[in-house]
């Protein structure tokens, strides 16, 4: 049985992308983690397209279980996969995640394990380190879900968000870096965790 996500889009296309990305990304994080976000009410999400510039740190927020994603467009057209690519890749070389990364790592923060009163003692880095962990964990099983076509603009985010998740491991910069090494790290030493408790020792761990 599919569990209820409430889409707003204006573009149909872009809609029905959104809604069938979500349900495999939501069964496959009931299956890996044993975590749900319907335990009260659906998830909510909201796609809305905008020009340039907008603030890098509005384009994806999430509050509770409603998911904001701006999509910036340059023109009323789509951009071609090839020319979406490259625009990803800031001149310094930083690779800007994809759209699918953003929209699996929003529905990270919304399946967050309640940890009560510990969450007010948790760091932004832990927070933004889950959901980065979350959303790469999942892409893998996205791509061979749905491949190239999971966005209405086809294009190889698997190869792009591997690449991008490796350098994070490699040669960590921030704080959330550090929090994803060590997500990865104790997955890879306790076995992949199949329960919200299991979840919630990762993260209270460190």
């Amino acid at each position: 049985m599919e569990k209820k996500v409430v889409v707003e889009c204006e573009w149909p296309e872009y809609r029905q992308a959104v809604e069938r990305l979500v349900q495999v990304v939501l069964k496959a994080s009931i299956e890996r983690f044993g975590l749900g976000v319907f335990e009260d009410r659906p998830l909510s999400i909201e796609i809305t397209f905008k020009s340039p510039p907008i603030p890098r740190k509005n384009l994806y927020y999430t509050v509770g279980k409603e998911i904001t994603i701006h999509w910036i467009r340059s023109s009323e057209k789509d951009p071609m996969p090839d020319e979406y690519m490259r625009s990803l890749v800031r001149p310094d070389g930083f690779m800007c995640g994809t759209i699918i990364f953003g929209l699996l790592h929003e529905v990270g923060h919304s399946v967050f394990p309640d940890l009560g009163d510990r969450l007010s003692e948790l760091s932004e880095g832990l927070f933004e380190g889950w959901a980065t962990f979350f959303a790469w964990s999942l892409i893998p099983l996205v791509w061979e879900e749905l491949g190239a076509d999971a966005w209405p603009i086809p294009h190889d985010y698997f190869d792009y968000e591997m690449k991008r998740k490796r350098r994070s491991i490699e040669d960590p910069q921030i704080l959330e870096d550090y929090y994803i090494i060590a997500f990865f790290r104790i997955e890879e030493e306790s076995g992949k965790p199949n329960n919200p408790y299991c979840i919630s020792k990762m993260i209270t761990f460190y």
